[in-house]
């Protein structure tokens, strides 16, 4: 079993004239501590984010590479990315601070956590969340065709803005976007009261398991 870390599917690396490096990273929670990049020159590297939380940074571009091993630290900026913002005034960057780069011979055998694609039908309907003022939460959507399974409904949640209704064995529904109220909700909830509507008309109602994870969401 190789070193287990994070898959980072959210990075640039921009350079100057100087052939100065900033990478700009999706920002996760909690703050950097003594942070670090592993390189051996090739198409990886792993960024050691902060005790327990190495993030891998695949793809290098080529261009990049001869820059990052004659480095010293590389600048890191931290931020929301397009699409995932709950409101505007969340874009921007978030955080800057300095990385060490650390040369190896070859980068140590890692995992990776990035979730096998489903092969589930990958749907987007309009939704919104309601919070009842009594610690519960519904989420309102558009009922796609085909019926929901009530009893194995999963509502998966990225840690940080999106997640996803596994509805059935065929079908998961995107919810890309989770306002910063509904995602402080969701770390204390068991399940989510899933309204499907059909115009003005109810056409299912059912709970929905909420399970957390952190890292990306197993969907193209």
């Amino acid at each position: 079993m190789g070193l287990k870390v994070l898959k980072e599917n959210y990075y640039d690396i921009m350079q100057n004239a100087e052939n100065e490096l900033m990478f700009c990273v999706k920002v996760r929670d909690g703050e950097p501590d003594r942070p670090y990049i592993e390189y051996d020159g090739g198409a990886n590297a792993l960024f050691y984010r902060r005790p327990g939380q190495v993030i891998l940074l695949d793809e290098v571009h080529a261009d990049a590479r001869k820059s990052i091993l004659t480095a010293e630290e590389i600048l890191f900026a931290e931020f929301i990315p397009k699409g995932e913002q709950a409101k505007p005034e969340d874009g921007g960057v978030i955080r800057e601070y300095m990385v060490a780069v650390r040369k190896v011979e070859k980068l140590p055998d890692f995992d990776t956590d990035e979730p096998q694609k489903t092969g589930k039908q990958i749907l987007r309907v309009s939704y919104d969340f309601i919070d009842n003022g009594d610690g519960e939460l519904m989420l309102v959507m558009d009922a796609p065709e085909g019926s929901p399974d009530d009893e194995t409904a999963k509502f998966v949640y990225d840690g940080f803005t999106e997640a996803m209704l596994v509805r059935n064995d065929s079908q998961i529904i995107h919810l890309p976007v989770i306002s910063e109220p509904i995602r402080d909700m969701l770390s204390g909830l068991e399940t989510v009261m899933v309204s499907e509507m059909n115009g003005e008309e109810i056409s299912d109602v059912y709970e929905a398991q909420i399970e957390i994870q952190d890292g990306a969401l197993p969907i193209a």
